[in-house]
């Protein structure tokens, strides 16, 4: 069984005016910049938080091949991320990127040479 319409319109047609009627606006529509979850229902609360959740599962998801390539660069790089107790539990190792932009940079030239004895 075919559901397809088709509609052959042989000569343009011209709208000379047009009329759109709004229903009245109930009292208590949001403004522009309302909290738009104190309008909503929980049950409609409910299904987007739902929906938002399997949404993020989902993208988390889809980039795992990505964030699993991207660990392993930097594990390669020599960057590590390590849980630290000292000078306390939970201490935040700061690392300088000048030295891996410098180790990087200075791979790169000793490529150029390796590969391209002219510097070409």
């Amino acid at each position: 069984m075919n559901n397809e319409i088709e509609i052959v319109i042989e000569e343009p047609v011209e709208i000379e005016s047009l009329e759109v009627v709004l229903d009245a606006v109930d009292e208590e529509c949001p403004e522009f910049d309302d909290n738009l979850a104190e309008f909503m229902t929980e049950n409609e609360l409910q299904t987007l938080a739902t929906e938002l959740m399997s949404e993020l599962d989902a993208d988390i998801s889809s980039r795992k091949d990505w964030v699993d390539m991207y660990v392993k660069g930097l594990e390669v790089l020599g960057m590590k991320y390590e849980e630290r107790t000292e000078p306390w539990n939970g201490a935040c190792g700061v690392f300088s990127g000048a030295g891996l932009f410098r180790d990087v940079w200075a791979q790169g030239e000793d490529e150029d040479e390796a590969c391209y004895p002219e510097g070409d």
